[in-house]
């Protein structure tokens, strides 16, 4: 009798000690998920500003955001979007090079970088602060 309580007492340990490496493994790999997604968050400083401004852009059926003084944010698409946006200003397209876009107003010159934030949303930072449109 003692000999099968000692051979139920090791399989049960075996048992308790693969649980736990189950969940050990995969609390490992929900955190490595978590903080690689937490990443893109942070690429632009304070999320708070740009999560309101996806979620204003999600229900708000708005086509470009505001998010800081010098910076939009669109649905992923061409930037026929932030030329109407940015018309509205007086601004019209000049050229693209790469991910910089140049728009033209008389002498000047708008500069905006184009970077996707994720496969969904496209940021663009200005040169300008954004009330130094008009």
């Amino acid at each position: 009798m003692r000999k099968g309580y000692k051979f139920m007492k090791s399989k049960l340990n075996q048992y308790k000690s693969r649980i736990l490496l189950a969940i050990f493994c995969i609390a490992v790999l929900v955190v490595l998920f978590f903080n690689v997604k937490l990443l893109y968050i942070f690429q632009e400083g304070n999320p708070i500003p740009l999560g309101l401004a996806i979620f204003r852009l999600e229900y708000g059926h708005l086509e470009v955001v505001t998010f800081a003084k010098n910076k939009l944010v669109q649905k992923e698409g061409k930037e026929t979007l932030l030329t109407s946006y940015l018309k509205k200003f007086g601004w019209e397209f000049s050229d693209r090079l790469g991910s910089v876009i140049l728009y033209k107003k008389g002498n000047e010159t708008l500069i905006v970088k184009a970077r996707y934030f994720t496969r969904r949303y496209i940021v663009y930072e200005l040169n300008k602060n954004l009330d130094e449109l008009d």
